[in-house]
């Protein structure tokens, strides 16, 4: 092969602020290709890739994958995505060895030709000039026949070498697919993603070709155009590009009511506990792989006091943050955006205490106290367009212990008294305060 020139990678990617900008370079060799063929591989990735908005974490990604055609070996680029293309059409006797085998280059056949006294494994392990060898493919008829295909799979019709960018952002090694002629546009995009670093999702157990239905599950054929945040993660994670999110919900409030019935004769010992409070919740989130974690606080900003029963006092909450997101794609007409979803623990609980002052209820009840604290656990909401990474646009869920409290009436039980127990726990709207995108240093 010829020489590589300087500065020219099969795949650099440049990361700026919140954007990143792929770009790659395809070779297609092989003595079927044409300038249609180019312009079909071209389209298929204009497609896909080119014309896509994609999302990564806070990053907006950028796709620059452009195709050209080479006619002489010797003159192809060591560091291009080398792609060979399989002429399937030409002639019947090759559509149907291929239909029936599909590709031969996977197989040992230096073991072929120890085990059968031949000599084809210079033939038969690749497809020099992108010409497909009938013979080398009825071949492999011997290996699975013989228990020998070492999980190489008859039908396999495509196939591309594993990469991924390293941590300066370029893609030094050679990228090498095959691929024939006649694929469609979603086999090619699936094919070239494996040169970028994507790799097939795990699969479901019933399902040859996984479950997710997106670009990159086993079957390409089918698959639709969604590029998934793991997908980008495989190609870019040596690169160590990371998101540090402020989130905060600044009106949250609490408010109990309590209302102790009175006796008869006992007119005065009745009281009526009523109380508010309002509280900022903060959260620091950074990115990890495809992990969140971080931490934030709960706090206390206004308590309302109107009760008869006792002094109402508070205690403020520490936070410790985990959490993922995923991601959904947009197009050359729509916005793609981020799920984030956040679970968070207190490792030290927030709460609203008063006090029973009253000395009839002290008598009756266990408790000289009553406790609530602040059960929010789950936090979730879409942010990102492709404009603005940081804005919210859609709607904000949150999930909610069951909360009670109770107030165990001592022996002997009076029917005359109860204690009832009553919270409301409202949010304001939450603000993505700042996100800043940053680069880990270690390698």
């Amino acid at each position: 092969m010829g020489q590589a020139n300087a500065g020219f990678y099969a795949t650099q990617t440049q990361a700026k602020g919140f954007d990143i900008y792929i770009d790659g370079n395809i070779e297609l060799v092989g003595p079927s290709v044409t300038k249609q063929v180019v312009a079909q591989y071209q389209a298929a990735l204009d497609e896909y890739y080119n014309n896509m908005k994609f999302i990564y974490k806070c990053y907006r990604v950028h796709f620059n994958l452009q195709v050209k055609s080479s006619e002489d070996w010797n003159k192809i680029n060591s560091l291009t995505t080398l792609v060979q293309i399989v002429d399937v059409t030409k002639d019947k006797e090759t559509k149907t060895a291929y239909e029936k085998y599909g590709l031969y280059s996977w197989y040992d056949w230096e073991e072929y030709d120890k085990e059968n006294g031949s000599d084809i494994s210079g033939a038969c392990d690749s497809h020099k000039d992108g010409i497909y060898n009938v013979k080398c493919a009825e071949k492999t008829q011997w290996f699975h026949d013989s228990g020998k295909d070492n999980g190489a799979q008859r039908g396999v019709l495509a196939y591309a070498s594993q990469r991924s960018v390293n941590y300066d952002g370029e893609q030094k090694k050679t990228s090498y697919a095959v691929i024939p002629n006649s694929a469609s546009a979603s086999t090619i995009a699936h094919e070239i993603g494996h040169t970028l670093g994507f790799v097939h999702p795990n699969k479901a157990s019933d399902s040859p070709c996984g479950s997710t239905g997106m670009l990159m599950d086993a079957c390409a054929g089918n698959n639709t155009k969604a590029i998934t945040m793991e997908d980008l993660y495989n190609m870019l994670k040596r690169m160590k590009l990371e998101c540090r999110y402020d989130i905060e919900l600044p009106n949250v409030k609490f408010t109990m009511a309590t209302i102790v019935s009175e006796c008869p004769g006992q007119s005065n010992e009745g009281c009526l506990v009523n109380f508010a409070s309002s509280a900022v919740l903060t959260l620091r989130a950074e990115t990890s792989g495809l992990d969140l974690t971080g931490s934030g606080e709960l706090k206390h900003t206004k308590t309302v006091d109107n009760n008869n029963c006792g002094k109402v006092s508070h205690q403020d909450g520490i936070i410790e943050v985990s959490g993922d997101f995923n991601s959904y794609l947009g197009s050359k007409d729509t916005e793609p955006g981020l799920n984030l979803h956040i679970t968070h623990t207190y490792s030290k609980e927030p709460w609203e205490s008063f006090g029973l002052s009253t000395p009839f209820i002290k008598n009756w009840l266990n408790k000289e106290t009553m406790e609530g604290f602040f059960p929010i656990t789950d936090l979730s909401f879409i942010f990102g367009d492709y404009d603005d990474t940081t804005k919210i646009t859609g709607p904000i869920n949150m999930s909610l212990l069951n909360y009670s409290t109770e107030a165990e009436i001592l022996s002997p039980p009076v029917s005359c008294v109860s204690v009832g127990v009553v919270e409301q726990l409202k949010t304001g709207s939450l603000k993505l305060k700042s996100v800043e995108p940053f680069r880990n240093s270690w390698k």
